[in-house]
């Protein structure tokens, strides 16, 4: 009877009916079945896992207005410091924030006020970011030659130092990137920058060109604007005449240079005005706009007839207010004149010549200052140009008292005055007048810093002085 059935003729489809049905409830089909269910419960919970896992990798809009900090390129990247943080995790950022840039905090608590600064932040590092690629655009350019050169400009390199870069560059990689499989790779695009002085000239050319449109692009957009000039020779003869702007672009009050234009020739007041107004014509300045002119009061620059505010006047048939800069008035007001000081002076800038002018003094006396332990290691020289220069030299000369005794002593050079009671005290005098002068001028040079708190510094410097 079995062979008969199992002979039989039995489609295939009737036959694996019949298996499957007849194993169904059987303990080794159910231990399967559990275990099947087990794993599609596991893999589930992988999965959620997972998921929650990349939300909690993703980086969080929040976490820009609460620590400062944007998403570049899978990274995070601080807006203030532009340190990169690999891992994308809230505590790593919260550690940073806080250890780093406990100052920020204090100063811009959480809140409004956090949430603007941080926006101002975000606003310049995409400024910057889309001011890269408008330069790249202009040409069929790499952005990294374009870092390069501005990396060499901003330091004030000469264009021949693209070379020097990337020689320093390539030598680096060969140790740095050597257990890298893709070292090669490296080296070779490396090798491809192009970085030669020319290339190094023509990218600064182009991104001072962009950044000039963008300036006068703001300074069309402001409601006004003002002016700072001021004139100088450099160390080659040559004169140059700075140009300053100031204007406000947005919320935002800013202070740029426009132009350093040479001057052939003298330094009168025409001279410095045809100049000036060709390069306003050719830029396209809105002069109309222009409300003030501040200047460092020279005859040149304020004359009655021939000055340069004059001149700018009658160029523009309008009346424009005139300032005399509120620093080098200050520094005017701290050069001494003939009295007890002015002497105190005298003697200080002789003994300084006596040592530093003389090669082997100076040598002798940086040897002294090494055997004794002095912090310094020689005095500086005295320039009247340089509006800090005093407050310096007196510092230095007060710190090195004692030795510069004993040098002078060994020379034989007598000089009774160092020793008297009455010429120290007015000698520390005028030590801690010039440091306070000094300071007043440093706070007064800082970038966005108004009239009124210049005035406000300078009440308070008063009141100092008269306790």
């Amino acid at each position: 009877m079995t062979r008969r059935m199992l002979s039989s003729p039995i489609d295939s489809r009737s036959q694996t009916f019949y298996y499957r049905n007849s194993t169904t409830n059987c303990a080794p089909c159910k231990f399967k079945r559990r275990l099947k269910a087990e794993a599609q419960g596991s893999l589930d919970i992988l999965l959620s896992l997972r998921k929650s896992f990349e939300e909690y990798r993703t980086f969080q809009d929040e976490w820009t207005e609460e620590f400062a900090f944007v998403e570049r390129a899978g990274s995070a990247v601080c807006l203030i410091c532009n340190d990169k943080i690999a891992s994308m995790k809230r505590s790593n950022m919260k550690r940073h924030f806080d250890t780093r840039h406990a100052t920020f905090a204090s100063k811009y608590p959480a809140g409004d006020s956090r949430k603007k600064v941080c926006q101002e932040l975000l606003s310049r590092v995409q400024a910057s970011q889309q001011q890269l690629r408008v330069w790249t655009r202009q040409g069929d350019y790499n952005s990294d030659s374009f870092a390069g050169s501005l990396a060499i400009v901003r330091n004030g390199k000469p264009f021949t130092d693209g070379e020097y870069a990337k020689t320093f560059m390539l030598d680096v990689a060969n140790e740095l990137f050597d257990d890298l499989p893709n070292k090669d790779k490296i080296i070779k695009r490396i090798q491809d920058m192009p970085l030669l002085a020319r290339t190094v000239r023509d990218r600064a050319v182009m991104m001072a060109n962009q950044v000039e449109e963008t300036q006068v692009k703001d300074i069309h957009a402001a409601p006004f604007f003002s002016l700072a000039l001021d004139e100088s020779t450099d160390i080659s003869h040559l004169s140059q005449f700075s140009v300053i702007a100031r204007y406000a672009a947005g919320d935002t009050l800013r202070e740029e240079s426009l132009a350093v234009l040479p001057i052939k020739g003298t330094t009168r007041g025409e001279n410095l005005f045809k100049p000036f107004i060709e390069f306003a014509q050719e830029k396209n300045l809105p002069m109309d706009k222009l409300i003030s002119v501040c200047t460092d009061g020279a005859l040149c620059m304020v004359g009655k007839n021939k000055g340069f505010v004059a001149l700018l006047r009658e160029n523009e048939n309008r009346p424009i207010l005139s300032f005399h800069c509120i620093r080098h008035q200050e520094a005017l007001s701290a050069q001494l004149r003939d009295g007890q000081l002015g002497e105190v002076m005298s003697l200080v800038i002789r003994v300084i010549n006596f040592i530093v002018a003389r090669a082997l003094n100076d040598r002798q006396f940086k040897t002294l200052l090494d055997e004794v332990g002095n912090n310094y290691h020689g005095l500086l020289l005295h320039s009247n140009v340089r509006w800090l220069s005093r407050g310096k030299v007196l510092s230095r000369f007060a710190a090195c008292l004692n030795e510069i005794w004993t040098f002078l002593e060994i020379k034989g050079i007598k000089h009774p005055e160092l020793t008297e009671t009455e010429w120290l005290l007015k000698f520390y005098h005028l030590v801690d007048m010039t440091e306070h002068l000094n300071q007043l001028n440093v706070k007064m040079q800082a970038l966005k810093y108004i009239i009124r708190l210049s005035l406000k510094k300078i009440s308070k410097y008063f009141a100092f002085m008269a306790l």
